[in-house]
């Protein structure tokens, strides 16, 4: 063998390769070499881009307090190629509005997930509550309006707001299944960083089982994540994800002040 001219010699030891050239020998051992070739396919599989998601209308059957009322969550990809989220709810009571809920994000998508540019949050009837969150990625930083209190936050990389996080675990949970197959997912945590109308906050979901589950749409495969909080938190969250509808909501149990709310699926229709 030739390299720049000067002339190599390679012989084969147990378990090595022994390269030499120019007076030195340099050996080469094979376990070495396929470690290092696995460890380059790992983070290759780790640097995967995340897939982007597929349009979706779902529709809901959303209870709490012993009343019920039909809820909505629709994605929708723009011309421009940026996607919003939008999801909400109108509960009436002879003909009074108890509350009104009218949630949205608007996120572009990179090899990396959602980039969130724009939240908002109203909320109607008995209560009234308006919350908007403008992000601001060439000056980094983030203005939060709720109500009439505004404020200014540093954005750290890849932060989630709290509707744009949907779909960006969705995806991570796509990456999980198409890699190694979500059951060996199973006792791991999912991990976000979540700006709100007030503060900076680290979510963290537990991967908790697989549960086959019977709904109007009908037999559904779903992913069981629950969020971890403190241990003496009185609020709990546990979410089901659909896995033959790209890990979209299928059932959301959440029990907060006392009060539980529960979102059933009632109907769902992939766009591509």
């Amino acid at each position: 063998m030739r390299f720049d001219g000067r002339e190599h010699q390679l012989s084969q030891a147990p378990g090595a390769v022994q390269l030499r050239a120019g007076g030195a020998t340099w050996c080469l051992r094979v376990s070495t070499i396929l470690s290092g070739l696995l460890l380059t396919s790992s983070l290759a599989l780790a640097q995967a881009p995340l897939p982007a998601p597929t349009p979706y209308t779902a529709e809901y059957r959303a209870r709490s307090m012993g009343l019920s009322t039909d809820a909505y969550r629709e994605l929708r990809q723009l011309e421009n190629g940026n996607y919003n989220l939008r999801h909400g709810l109108d509960l009436s009571v002879l003909g009074a509005t108890l509350i009104s809920v009218e949630e949205s994000t608007l996120f572009e998508w990179s090899d990396r997930g959602a980039v969130p540019l724009a939240y908002g949050y109203q909320q109607g009837g008995i209560r009234d509550r308006d919350e908007s969150i403008s992000f601001d990625w060439a000056a980094g930083s983030a203005e939060l309006r709720r109500d009439e209190n505004r404020q200014q936050l540093s954005l750290p990389a890849g932060i989630q707001d709290n509707l744009s996080v949907t779909a960006q675990m969705s995806a991570e949970l796509q990456r999980l299944a198409e890699s190694d197959g979500i059951e060996s997912a199973l006792g791991t945590s999912l991990h976000f960083t979540m700006i709100d109308s007030r503060e900076i906050d680290q979510h963290e979901y537990a991967l908790l089982s697989l549960e086959t589950m019977t709904t109007p749409v009908g037999e559904l495969q779903t992913l069981k994540l629950e969020r971890v909080r403190e241990p003496d938190s009185d609020r709990s969250t546990v979410l089901w994800l659909a896995l033959d509808y790209e890990f979209a909501l299928a059932r959301l149990e959440q029990v907060e002040d006392g009060t539980r709310t529960e979102l059933a699926l009632t109907s769902i229709t992939m766009d591509p």
